[in-house]
């Protein structure tokens, strides 16, 4: 036990011993050590971020009980150009409860947006607007008793069986109600009013706790799902229409164990066919499972915030790249200063140092060093991340305590350690004593010399796919920006009425804001030409053969289609008395009818297998055919489009305002006029205005997204790359350091070393660019197959890439150079 207890003791004097030196190495040469151990820190910081950023998404609805089970009902039109929709037709959840087997739940909801009013006896109510910018809807929906039976809350007052089971009745979460009363005790809030848009009267039948941990199902209201077919919303949300898809309502199953979800999406499929007779070969529903809700790129949601995984997975090698160049470039600082050192091998070796005791040593200074990274790292993770709000929460000393982040952090420690420390340790050690003190290194050439330089090829092959992917995506960008969508956004405003008002009163709107000076034109819809979500519905048109077409929709007044300047192709705009039983359709539809000249598709007639669309009977004639323009973000291929006119459901207004050359001053004058008129028609509803370009640029916030991060990833590894560079022209100068006096005293002059040195060292940065051309030319390439419309390679891409790399390159090594070639020879030869 004494013996044990005195290796312990031997082990740890030496190990602090270890320590001690390592220390005095640090410190004894400042500069270059605070160089290594920065490039560790942003390697490192990069790492930490990156899996925060990870840690954050990947936990979306990880929590929910049986959540193997849940799956969300999607739909997949067409057999060769497939168009996907995450919703299904609106009965769909009824019906399967009564018809099929082996589901345990099932259930929709319906997102809404709603101006919110709370009667306060004796008081003035209070009122409370609508989301603004609401694209992610997620604070209202219409939802049955059997969500609670999908989703679990925990209930602080009602009862979850009979909570929602009749109309007018809500549910609200904890924090909701607080906010709409002001009160914490529940039970008395039972039986409260809360009042939407001024016409759906509610009671509060029950309070539940928000879901803890990350969601996309983060609802406040749940209003009964009865209520829609209990009055006339039943008309405008058309729940019991088998012809209607809207992505603003989603249905979730969970199924009975050992439920086949090959043999329920068969049996769903043929459900809805049953109905309408759609053909099942061009129409099915998929079971979508609740793991990729948050990261599905095919079947988007109106709540939540969905996440690219791809995207994710990319950081991570991302992260992984930046490790390993800063590594990389610890290595070639680490060899630069070697020589420094040899004769500090030699004695210690003479001594009786063995070389895996020197080898420790090396290693002990690294990880004193990573571990000085590390704490840097964290001190700069928060502004970091704060720079990317988009991407993470706020983080909070529990995420930075937590035990897998902990573990994290020890494994980054000792692989930084091992990746960094490892290589210098064992060239270092294999120093032979007597070459040692003659201060030959036995480094330069060969194998060690041929290593770093390949070293610098590889740092800078990644810098160069970095600079050519970010001109890559900025191109892109640029592009979908400018690209002619097929109708004109610049100085349109949009805003939407409640939707329950009447007809006259959203007309006399139009009318009275058409008469103010700086409106050019006025135009009721239901939605814009392009938005993230559309609803769809199945069409048939029956010439020679049967067609089956899956179309978007549009309801429109009879201005719409000039407002935006939509090319009308054959046939004719709507007149003023147009209903719906004349539509126009886009050159898309028409080819896919079997009409490549649009004016044999005048005339035609489109039908459904469903009993109406709105509330009018199908089927109805195209009266004119209008030139395609973009529904949806470049990714996607236009679809086939029905325009149509349905008064009562047209509750947007798009303004074309006047330019007078776009001046700013004119755009605000008109908002006030806009502002005043609205207040005087609609003076409970809240004045909530987007100019139209910003909602299109918005489409593309995710490749928005994906060019920071791309171009802070270029920022960083060409910063390190240089960094590295700069270590290979200080080893290369140091190693023909006499070469170099002798020169200068034979007559070279300062430029003619320079052009030696730099020669040598831009050699490794050619070599990256023959090397990472093609690779980021074909990463590229794949990248921009995920866009319907895109940018074409370009040779010049290549070409700039090149140039910056190399200038990048020529000032880091000219910056060595210079001071090289500058210095006495004197102090280079006086050895000799």
């Amino acid at each position: 036990m004494v013996h044990a207890s005195y290796i312990n003791q031997n082990d740890l004097a030496m190990l602090y011993k270890y320590f001690k030196i390592a220390w005095k190495n640090i410190l004894k040469s400042k500069g270059l050590s605070v160089i290594n151990i920065f490039g560790l820190a942003i390697g490192i910081g990069a790492s930490l971020a990156i899996w925060f950023i990870l840690q954050h998404e990947l936990s979306y609805d990880t929590f929910h009980p049986d959540r193997n089970r849940i799956y969300r009902l999607v739909s997949d039109f067409g057999t060769g150009d497939h168009r996907y929709s995450s919703a299904v037709p609106m009965p769909t959840a009824t019906q399967a409860k009564r018809e099929l087997t082996g589901i345990e739940t099932i259930t929709c909801f319906h997102n809404y947006n709603a101006t919110v009013t709370i009667p306060v006896p004796a008081s003035e109510s209070k009122h409370f607007p609508k989301v603004p910018d609401a694209e992610n809807n997620n604070e209202l929906v219409f939802a049955g008793p059997e969500y609670f039976k999908l989703f679990h809350y925990q209930w602080l007052v009602g009862n979850p069986v009979s909570a929602l089971t009749q109309p007018y009745q809500v549910v609200l979460s904890r924090k909701q109600a607080f906010k709409y009363f002001g009160s914490s005790d529940w039970e008395n809030l039972i039986g409260k009013q809360v009042i939407y848009d001024d016409t759906v009267k509610t009671t509060v039948a029950g309070i539940v706790k928000e879901l803890e941990g990350n969601t996309d199902f983060t609802f406040t209201d749940f209003i009964s799902y009865s209520t829609i077919d209990a009055g006339y919303l039943r008309g405008v949300m058309q729940s019991f229409n088998w012809t209607f898809w809207d992505s603003r309502v989603q249905t979730f199953v969970k199924l009975e164990r050992g439920k086949s979800t090959d043999l329920l999406e068969k049996e769903l499929t043929s459900l809805v066919g049953r109905h309408f007779n759609w053909d099942p070969g061009s129409y099915k529903i998929y079971l979508q499972p609740l793991s990729d809700l948050h990261y599905s790129q095919i079947y988007r949601m109106d709540y939540g915030k969905q996440a690219n995984l791809s995207t994710l997975y990319g950081l991570l090698g991302i992260a992984g790249i930046i490790l390993i160049i800063a590594a990389i470039n610890f290595v070639n600082l680490s060899l630069a200063q070697s020589l420094q050192r040899v004769k500090e091998i030699g004695i210690r070796k003479i001594l009786g140092s063995s070389r895996a005791g020197l080898v420790f040593q090396f290693l002990t200074e690294t990880f004193l060093m990573s571990l000085l990274a590390l704490i840097v790292s964290l001190l700069m993770i928060k502004p970091l991340l704060a720079a990317f709000p988009s991407f993470v929460p706020k983080l909070s000393l529990t995420d930075m305590l937590d035990a897998k982040t902990i573990l994290f952090i020890i494994s980054l420690l000792a692989i930084t350690t091992i990746l960094s420390g490892l290589y210098p340790g064992l060239v270092l050690s294999s120093f032979q004593p007597n070459n040692a003190l003659k201060s030959k290194t036995g480094v330069k050439g060969g194998f060690s010399d041929r290593f770093r330089k390949g070293l610098i090829v590889f740092q800078f092959t990644i810098s160069l796919i970095f600079i050519i992917a970010s001109i890559f995506i900025g191109n892109q960008i640029h592009f979908m920006l400018r690209k002619d969508l097929g109708f004109k956004q610049d100085a349109i405003v949009t805003f939407d009425t409640n939707g329950w008002d009447p007809v006259s009163k959203k007309k006399l709107f139009a009318e009275r804001i058409r008469n103010l000076p700086g409106v050019e034109r006025v135009s009721l819809d239901d939605l814009p030409p392009a938005v993230h979500g559309s609803p769809t519905m199945p069409c048939i048109y029956q010439g020679p053969t049967t067609i089956n077409i899956g179309v978007n929709l549009r309801q429109v007044d009879e201005h719409f289609i000039p407002l935006y300047q939509i090319k009308m192709l054959a046939g004719r705009n709507f007149f003023a008395g147009d209903t719906a039983h004349a539509v126009i359709i886009n050159e898309t539809c028409a080819k896919m009818m079997g009409f490549q000249n649009p004016e044999k598709a005048v005339g035609k007639v489109l039908s459904t297998r469903g009993p109406d669309l709105g509330r009018h009977q199908y089927p109805v004639p195209v009266i004119g055919v209008v030139a395609d323009f973009n529904l949806q973000p470049l990714n996607r291929k236009i679809s086939p489009l029905v325009i149509y006119s349905i008064p009562e459901n047209e509750n947007s207004y798009s303004i074309k305002l006047k330019t007078f050359g776009k001046d700013v001053g004119h755009f605000t004058d008109a908002m006030d006029n806009i502002e005043k008129v609205w207040k005087e028609i609609f003076p409970s509803q809240p004045f909530i205005y987007h100019f139209y370009d910003d909602a299109i640029a918005d489409f593309y916030s995710k490749e928005q997204k994906t060019s920071q991060l791309v171009y802070l990833a270029m920022a960083i590894g060409v910063f390190i790359s240089c960094i590295g560079l700069f270590a290979l022209a200080a080893l290369t100068a140091e190693n023909r350091r006499k070469e170099i006096g002798i020169r200068k005293v034979l007559g070279a002059n300062v430029s003619t070393i320079v052009t030696m040195l730099s020669k040598d060292l831009m050699k490794p940065v050619l070599i990256a660019i023959l090397i990472a051309s093609p690779i980021a030319g074909y990463l590229m390439n794949k990248w921009l197959q995920d866009y319907a419309y895109r940018i074409h390679t370009s040779w010049w891409i290549f070409v700039l890439a090149a140039a910056a790399a190399l200038f990048i390159a020529m000032i880091t090594v000219s910056s060595r150079a210079i001071k090289v070639a500058l210095a006495n020879p004197v102090e280079s030869l006086r050895s000799e």
